[in-house]
């Protein structure tokens, strides 16, 4: 089977709505963007859709300061170590199921580093 790569706003808008969809069905997860965040889904699957354009391909749509709006969310209710490894263990999961190839690597390893970044800063502010 040929998977598709992360290398294309249509693809991406896939990826985005696939992973998201296994976060909202997760009982740990879908309050934090549900209750704490109060997300419109449709608004934030074309916001995070434009971030992952952004970071891989340089797309200069996304500007909102992503950290700032996670360190709001992480004073209502403390993030733990659970949240960031379901995040990263769905975000790996939707990529190994539907797609493979050069830019799909490249936002696992972008993946990964937020994750570790967000969690560094996260406890950090705390």
């Amino acid at each position: 089977m040929n998977r598709p790569d992360l290398d294309s706003p249509q693809n991406i808008d896939a990826f985005v709505a696939s992973f998201y969809n296994k976060l909202l069905n997760d009982d740990i997860m879908a309050p934090v963007f549900l209750d704490d965040a109060k997300i419109d889904i449709s608004d934030h699957l074309a916001t995070i859709s434009l971030y992952w354009q952004k970071m891989l391909f340089g797309d200069k749509q996304y500007n909102t300061n992503m950290m700032k709006k996670h360190r709001v969310l992480n004073s209502k209710r403390q993030f733990s170590k659970e949240h960031y490894q379901r995040w990263l263990a769905y975000f790996e999961q939707t990529a190994a199921d539907t797609f493979a190839g050069e830019y799909t690597d490249k936002a696992l390893r972008i993946a990964r580093a937020v994750i570790r970044n967000m969690e560094k800063r996260m406890l950090e502010a705390t």
